[in-house]
């Protein structure tokens, strides 16, 4: 039966890169892992719904690499971070989960805060709690605290499942008619680019032009323009002048531009690091403000045994800025996949949601689904307007 269960956890998994219905089923797990009988079923639940995960957007790269990752080892690194963090499951597991009671219910609450939250919610993809703006849409933290209690409460039986599935499905299709919709004043541009390297000046210089030409045309309902992650290139004062000379910034209402680069950090002598970061650019290019990301991807990214070339992490910042009027919480790739990285943008009065993201390379349109997937979910419980800009 368990392993009927963990085929079942992986498919759950695998669902989120399906978008928003993949979000609005992620709770089953849950139910799932109540019934596992055992710590060492429990924690094969764990690791089948994470490698289930990862697996679309693996098999999305056919074994190719991304930057100096090889593939095998992306392969291995999702199969050690998904061990690592079923082991919270593990831990959190107790006979007393298979039956309704309140210590099974203060279990599952620590199992959904520990796998959010900052230290091992770094690895906390496909996190159930993201589902709570499809149930509860506009109920922001109540919302949340509801749905968090709904899923600690939840009993074993069979018919449960089923009523949550049906609503799964209801949930998801209100969810993704209202964001198919957009959000007013708001514009992503979708780029096919290939994000150069930091160092090849020639192949940023290209990327920018062509990521300035994919522009829309000016329009006084037009607020704020986003483009994707890594567009900009290294942010030096040339892609500085590039982007404050080009027309096409220029003929933006307002001059509001959000880009995504890479800014090098020298923390000693010899030794270069980066931060990807989000450029606000106004008024034409005058006027600049820049909001670092704060959860690269582990190992891939952020690689904190290395002294050179990996990408600083910001745990604790919140990821807010100024554009165009509005308070914006910038939440930049992985981070989209997690949820600490929103609600901390939330609490710190973001009123819009501003995604940037490069898939090209890492799984493609299977990463891109499921990062809209948790977006509009995240936007939906808030009420908050957003929009995602993606490079595939």
């Amino acid at each position: 039966m368990w392993a009927l269960s963990a085929l079942l956890a992986g498919a759950l998994g695998a669902a989120w890169s399906l978008g928003v219905l993949g979000v609005a089923l992620s709770p089953i797990v849950i139910w799932l892992w109540r019934r596992a009988g055992s710590r060492g079923a429990a924690w094969v639940l764990g690791a089948c719904y994470y490698l289930g995960a990862a697996v679309p957007p693996l098999v999305s790269m056919g074994g190719r690499g991304y930057g100096d990752v090889h593939g095998l080892e992306l392969v291995l690194f999702a199969v050690a971070a998904s061990s690592l963090i079923a082991l919270a499951w593990a831990a959190c597991w107790s006979s007393w989960c298979s039956r309704p009671s309140v210590e099974g219910a203060v279990r599952v609450i620590v199992l959904l805060a520990v796998t959010a939250l900052p230290g091992l919610g770094v690895l906390g993809v496909a996190s159930p709690l993201t589902g709570a703006g499809l149930w509860l849409p506009g109920w922001g933290w109540l919302g949340l605290m509801v749905h968090t209690a709904a899923l600690a409460t939840l009993t074993c039986s069979v018919r449960t499942m089923g009523l949550w599935a049906c609503l799964a499905a209801l949930g998801a299709w209100q969810t993704g008619h209202a964001s198919a919709h957009g959000s007013s004043g708001l514009q992503a541009v979708r780029t096919s680019s290939q994000i150069a390297a930091p160092d090849d000046f020639f192949a940023q210089y290209h990327v920018a032009l062509a990521a300035q030409r994919a522009l829309p045309a000016p329009s006084q309902e037009r607020e704020l323009v986003v483009l994707g992650e890594g567009l900009g290139g290294l942010w030096t004062n040339a892609a500085r002048r590039l982007w404050a000379a080009s027309r096409s910034t220029r003929g933006l209402p307002h001059g509001t531009l959000i880009l995504g680069a890479t800014q090098a950090i020298y923390p000693a002598p010899g030794h270069r690091q980066f931060d990807a970061v989000a450029v606000v650019l106004e008024g034409g290019g005058e006027t600049e403000r820049i909001v670092a990301q704060r959860a690269p991807m582990p190992f891939v990214l952020w690689r904190p045994w290395q002294r050179d070339n990996g990408y600083r992490a910001h745990w604790l910042a919140d990821g807010v800025t100024t554009a165009a009027g509005r308070r914006v919480g910038v939440v930049i790739c992985y981070e989209q996949l997690l949820v600490f990285p929103v609600l901390k943008s939330v609490a710190a009065g973001a009123d819009t949601l501003v995604g940037l993201a490069n898939v090209r390379g890492l799984g493609g349109e299977a990463v891109a689904r499921w990062q809209r997937g948790a977006m509009d979910a995240w936007a939906s419980l808030f009420g908050l307007p957003a929009v995602l800009a993606t490079n595939e």
